[in-house]
């Protein structure tokens, strides 16, 4: 009897344990919604879009977490891309860390386009095809920019932007 309670209590700590780690990564992914709505506000586009179109190369959960929490904006409009082409129909592609391979085609797909390309690779180095990147320093999220690339891509940072980036080549 002994014995059971322990592997119960063991059982128990690891749940919790797995319920904690799933919530911690819920929040990053929140953060990241709100990161990705914020970008609508501080990059400039040449002709500014009435309505933003973030589409989320990703997981399905991850898209319609993003989806859920702008719904309220009627300023975006959240669409889910299934191919790296799809790319092309948005003015913001989230690239997430499952789909991170998709980013070269991705990259080939917008080309030099007014489209900000924002990606969530681990290892602390903007990817190449990225604009922007979502690191985690310390404990809390940030994001790398690099300026030149945003710059060739016809786009501009407000000095808001650039102020909290962690900015990169």
């Amino acid at each position: 009897m002994e014995k059971l309670k322990k592997k119960l209590y063991g059982l128990l700590v690891i749940t919790c344990m797995l319920m904690l780690s799933i919530n911690l990564n819920a929040q990053v992914k929140k953060e990241h919604a709100i990161f990705l709505y914020k970008f609508t506000k501080e990059v400039e586009w040449p002709v500014k879009p009435s309505k933003f179109v973030i589409g989320v190369l990703g997981a399905p959960a991850e898209y319609f977490l993003v989806k859920r929490l702008l719904s309220t904006r009627s300023d975006v409009e959240v669409i889910q891309c299934m191919t790296p082409a799809d790319a092309e129909k948005c003015n913001i592609v989230y690239v997430t860390g499952q789909k991170s391979s998709l980013l070269e085609g991705v990259g080939a797909a917008v080309g030099q386009k007014k489209i900000l390309v924002v990606s969530n690779v681990a290892g602390g180095k903007l990817p190449e095809q990225a604009v922007i990147n979502f690191v985690t320093q310390n404990g809390v999220e940030r994001f790398q920019m690099s300026k030149k690339r945003l710059v060739a891509r016809g786009l501009r940072a407000s000095t808001t932007l650039t102020g909290v980036a962690v900015l990169s080549n």
